[in-house]
């Protein structure tokens, strides 16, 4: 089963603390809550019975900031926190002017050990006609973090254009200071 839409008993958004808008979801492999920016928007939550997925998008959409969310079983592909978040900076290694500024441990809520990467790298636009704006590459500064818990692989990543990447890692910083599991 896929579930793609809002208005269903398993996602509430609701007013945060100032500023800001909770999320809960409440339904499909993890249930969970944390409060976002008021004014950014979010994408259709996939829910299915091998992951959940969705984004969030800051301010000028492009331009600004994508939050990614990809929460899926343990398996042979990504058997561990520390294989997922290799396998992103593998896969981010192959792009323009990558990078790695930041690589720690991180603690997630009450003792939960987390694995995070920081990187810069140049997103190359596609041209006009292949949907895109074509231009110079963009410089983007990545932040990615990757956990265990219940037996579930969790990917919480923020993609910023270098020149927002310190105010929206503010949100992002937020975003970790309020999350909850709700199971």
């Amino acid at each position: 089963m896929t579930i793609t839409s809002f208005g269903c008993n398993y996602v509430d958004i609701s007013p945060g603390s100032s500023g800001y808008k909770e999320i809960s979801i409440k339904r499909g492999l993890a249930r969970f809550s944390f409060e976002y920016p008021f004014e950014w928007s979010i994408s259709p939550i996939e829910i299915r019975g091998d992951h959940t997925i969705f984004s969030i998008y800051g301010e000028g959409h492009s331009e600004s900031t994508i939050w990614s969310f990809l929460i899926e079983p343990v398996s042979q592909r990504k058997p561990s926190a520390e294989v997922g978040l290799e396998n992103t900076l593998s896969d981010y290694a192959k792009r323009l002017d990558f990078d790695i500024i930041e690589r720690s441990e991180i603690n997630i809520l009450s003792g939960i050990l987390g694995y995070q990467a920081i990187f810069t790298y140049s997103l190359i636009l596609a041209p006009p006609g292949h949907g895109g704006s074509g231009g110079p590459p963009q410089p983007r500064i990545d932040r990615t973090i990757y956990f265990k818990h219940n037996n579930l692989i969790w990917n919480l990543d923020t993609d910023s254009g270098s020149d927002v990447f310190e105010k929206d890692d503010i949100y992002f910083e937020h975003m970790l200071d309020t999350f909850k599991f709700l199971d």
